[in-house]
């Protein structure tokens, strides 16, 4: 057995540690508003009913006739989300904000969109509550340029291990991030079905792994899926987060209940670990009667994210 110490019921055996000036009479909340909303809004998670309306948002100079002092976004494709005070106060997503209405809209009357939780969609001439729509900062926080990918399972491991941040966009990626892993796989957003995919291509909205979370960072979706035996299935906790550094060998003691084969314990502490017993990685415990065991002991206190284990893959 190989060493390197996240907790997850699907590993693959190896163990390493590890608000623009809006003129209107009520001047102080104007000003108020403008200092606490944001500039450029992302509005997520209504793709299937209301895809034109989803995007990026950037606030406009102009006050509309009646939106309560309250500021107006306007999208690349001509939506706007905005305030309409009458008619008991809305916040819409919609074609025009000189109008009360839109495919989008709440009755919260929240200074600013961001703070609105109750988004209710237009679909199938009703108002739906199905939606999780997530109305936030553009980029409010910067992405780990590293991610580190595991629990997959053994069907999808593939897709498992370090992905680094490319400095590109992906022709739907909804201005999110793309990070490329080692092996050539990618972790990627498609803004069309509203899906984090980890997969083979960011240029198709299809992968191994998929979340229909619409997080800004892949390190904030908690459910992912993966594709197993003809279906998506939640049986791995999946981990999808920054790369951390593992804990220096040097800081571990390892013991075994018996040594065989010359495979002392203190074999698998390394970096390179190679699933051949004679490659000098692996340990080995003797013949005995009780229950064999192989542990290490930790100087000092330490978080432990994770656990991975390569088991020996020659023999047994």
């Amino acid at each position: 057995m190989h060493v390197l110490l996240t907790p997850s019921p699907c590993w693959t055996l190896f163990f390493a540690f590890v608000c623009s000036d809006i003129h209107t009479v009520a001047a102080n909340d104007i000003q108020d508003a403008e200092e606490s909303c944001p500039l450029d809004i992302s509005v997520l998670g209504a793709n299937s009913a209301q895809p034109s309306l989803m995007g990026d948002y950037t606030m406009l100079d102009v006050s509309g006739p009646d939106n309560g002092g309250r500021s107006v976004w306007k999208s690349s494709t001509g939506m706007y989300l905005f305030y309409w005070a009458a008619d008991g106060g809305f916040w819409y997503l919609g074609s025009s904000y000189e109008t009360g209405a839109g495919g989008i809209h709440s009755s919260s009357d929240a200074s600013c969109p961001t703070d609105v939780t109750d988004w209710k969609v237009w679909e199938d001439r009703t108002w739906s509550s199905n939606y999780a729509v997530n109305v936030q900062e553009l980029n409010p926080t910067a992405c780990p340029s590293t991610l580190q990918v595991f629990g997959v399972g053994s069907v999808q491991a593939a897709l498992s291990g370090n992905f680094t941040m490319l400095g590109v966009n992906g022709p739907d990626n909804g201005g999110r991030g793309v990070w490329k892993s080692s092996t050539g796989k990618y972790l990627f957003y498609w803004a069309p079905g509203g899906f984090w995919y980890l997969g083979d291509s960011y240029y198709e909205g299809k992968g191994g792994v998929h979340s229909s979370i619409d997080t800004w960072c892949p390190t904030d979706v908690t459910d992912w899926k993966v594709w197993e035996d003809s279906s998506w299935s939640t049986s791995c906790t999946v981990f999808v987060q920054e790369v951390v550094p593992a804990i220096a060998f040097d800081s571990m003691t390892a013991s075994q209940s018996s040594t065989g084969y010359g495979g002392v314990a203190e074999r698998p502490l390394t970096d390179a670990p190679d699933t051949g017993f004679f490659q000098g990685t692996c340990s080995a415990t003797g013949t005995e009667t009780g229950i064999s065991w192989w542990k290490v002991v930790l100087t000092g206190v330490w978080q432990i994210s994770h656990i991975e284990l390569t088991t020996r893959g020659d023999c047994c």
